[in-house]
C-alpha cells in the first residue's frame, strides 16, 4: 500500500492525495475486501504516520512561538514589561496542515475504523 507512504510527505498534494486514497478504500463497503487491503499492520502504520505528524506540526509551531518570544525578549531588553508578539503569519501554514491532518483523522474516525 503505496499510499501510507505519502501521508507525511512534505508536499501538500501528495498528503492530501495519499489520504484521498486511504479514505476512499476505508469506505469499500466489502468488509473482506477493505481487509484485505488495509491488514492490521496497515492500520498500524497509518496511524503511527498520523501521530508522527502531529509532533511534527506541534514541534513546529512550538520552535516559531518560542523563536518569536525570544526574539522579542532580545530586542526589548531594557523594558521591564516587554510584550511578547508573535508572528502570525508565519504560523499559517503549520496551524493548515494541523487542521488538514485533523480533519482526515475525523474523517477515519467517523468511518468507524478501529485499530
Amino acid at each position: 500500500m503505496r499510499a501510507i507512504e505519502h501521508i507525511n510527505h512534505h508536499e501538500n498534494m501528495i498528503r492530501i492525495a495519499a489520504q484521498t486514497i486511504l479514505l476512499t478504500i476505508y469506505q469499500v463497503e466489502d468488509e473482506r475486501v477493505r481487509n484485505m487491503i488495509l491488514g492490521e499492520n496497515i492500520k498500524i502504520r497509518v496511524f503511527h504516520q498520523i501521530i508522527s505528524l502531529l509532533h511534527s506540526y506541534y514541534s513546529s509551531i512550538l520552535s516559531q512561538v518560542t523563536l518569536d518570544i525570544s526574539n522579542n525578549k532580545n530586542n526589548n531588553k531594557n523594558e521591564e514589561n516587554c510584550e511578547c508578539i508573535v508572528s502570525v503569519s508565519r504560523l499559517f501554514t503549520p496551524f493548515g496542515d494541523l487542521e488538514d491532518l485533523l480533519l482526515f483523522l475525523q474523517d477515519i474516525f467517523n468511518l468507524n475504523i478501529l485499530v
